[in-house]
């Protein structure tokens, strides 16, 4: 039986895409060592291969007695490059019943540098805001945002909508994994002021990247109303004026926008006049028993620069 000892090796991380070499022995001068678990070791051998056939052999630094499972334990070490980045590490092991080969993909730990946020959306109470969140890392980053109000130590998380994966090539031609998140919260009034947090971690977790915005405006939700003016009835080849009002909006600027809906069939109403959050639309009426068929849909949408 043969294998990496996990327990010993602090500067290694074990995931399913390899074994992760911290970025702190990267950085280092110093051999790298780690270790291996087996009964037989007297008759093994580690090496870092590449795909040229090139080999470096790791050298046996000792060994220690055998642990609470019987298994000694054997510390090797060999000097690592930045190139060595996506080698194999491999041992071999000669027994009775054949050669024992442990294979695992040797890989340099890249930490979460940077969380790239969208722009916080327009907030309105009671409606559902959403954040997106992405960042490159080596292996793939977790993601989290949460909302703190200042002084506090409560915390509500946002809630995962949805998270993509892709690949990014790095200036040192790695291939790093780009992982793009989806927050989604329902907005209240409470959070007005209140800090909203990002964090991105990777690995081993002992870096945490983190983004911080602050919550600074939260608009009531408009009052929209639609009329269609005194008329009960309307007549085929008329035009009539739909008239949207949206009132009791604290900030943000509103634009409305209005169409006939029959059967997922949508035509857009003509928008005639704005003043404003009032709107008034064209309809042109096709024939009494079309406008029974359908239902004139109003919308209101809601945005900082005035455009819906």
């Amino acid at each position: 039986m043969m294998r990496i000892s996990m327990k010993l090796s602090s500067n290694l991380l074990f995931h399913r895409l390899g074994l992760f070499v911290s970025e702190e022995v990267q950085q280092s001068s110093s051999p790298f060592n780690f270790f291996v678990d087996s009964c037989s070791f007297g008759k093994a051998a580690c090496w870092l291969s590449d795909s040229s056939g090139r080999d470096v052999n790791a050298t046996l630094v000792g060994s220690s007695r055998a642990d609470e499972s019987g298994i000694p334990t054997h510390k090797l070490e060999f000097g690592t490059l930045p190139d060595d980045h996506g080698k194999l590490l491999q041992c071999g092991l000669s027994t009775s019943h054949g050669a024992v080969l442990l294979e695992k993909l040797l890989l340099w730990e890249v930490p979460v540098k940077a969380l790239h946020v969208s722009a916080l959306p327009v907030l309105v109470a009671g409606q559902l805001a959403k954040l997106s969140v992405f960042s490159d890392s080596l292996p793939e980053a977790q993601h989290r945002c949460f909302i703190q109000r200042p002084g506090s130590q409560r915390r509500r998380n946002l809630t995962v909508l949805s998270t993509s994966q892709s690949k990014k090539i790095d200036n040192k031609n790695r291939t790093l994994v780009r992982v793009r998140s989806e927050f989604g919260f329902n907005v209240s009034m409470a959070d007005r002021n209140a800090d909203i947090v990002c964090k991105g971690t990777a690995g081993s977790e002992r870096k945490e990247t983190a983004w911080n915005g602050i919550i600074s405006e939260i608009s009531e939700p408009c009052e929209t109303v639609v009329d269609l003016g005194p008329e009960k009835f309307w007549l085929a080849g008329q035009t009539k004026l739909v008239q949207v009002i949206s009132k009791r909006c604290s900030i943000w600027n509103v634009s409305h926008s209005c169409w006939l809906k029959l059967n997922g069939d949508s035509p857009p109403l003509q928008k005639v006049q704005l003043r404003e959050v009032e709107a008034m639309a064209d309809v042109r009426i096709g024939s009494s028993v079309d406008l029974l068929q359908r239902v004139i849909v109003a919308e209101t949408k809601y945005s900082a620069d005035g455009e819906g």
